[in-house]
């Protein structure tokens, strides 16, 4: 989130959302990364035990709420579109303790905004996944092989 884009400085999780499916790419663009920021900010500040929904509802009827919990054995799990409750068409998932929490929070923050952008139908945004922590040892080994 940067402070100083007119676009960005006063958005919510609202206006992000509906930004998000807005057919040309700067405001779309805008609402993603406001968006991707919240989620990191949350997850970051989100306490063992703690539990939270996330509203994107504004001028959007039908925008989703997510439920986030973390609970104290540090697994986070989250629910949508429509907080905890059990409706058709409902995606949950679980991200165990992880020994590295800023890859998990990425790897949590990348499934949650591919979700949002799915539900507001923002075909044309390309998000990419976080890097595979596996893949940067491995690239690791092979550079120390070839020596």
């Amino acid at each position: 989130m940067h402070a100083d884009c007119s676009l960005c400085r006063n958005s919510t999780r609202a206006t992000a959302y509906d930004r998000l499916g807005q057919p040309h790419s700067i405001p779309a663009t805008h609402g993603a990364n406001w968006l991707g920021g919240d989620l990191r900010r949350v997850l970051g500040d989100l306490e063992l035990g703690e539990e939270l929904v996330l509203d994107y509802r504004g001028s959007i009827a039908d925008a989703p709420r997510i439920a986030i919990e973390r609970s104290m054995a540090d697994t986070i799990t989250a629910q949508g579109p429509d907080g905890w409750r059990d409706v058709p068409g409902r995606s949950r998932w679980t991200w165990p303790r992880s020994a590295e929490p800023e890859d998990r929070r990425e790897r949590i923050t990348f499934a949650l905004l591919a979700f949002l952008t799915k539900c507001r139908g923002a075909s044309r945004l390309i998000l990419v996944p976080p890097a595979d922590p596996t893949d940067a040892a491995r690239r690791s080994e092979d550079v120390d092989d070839a020596r």
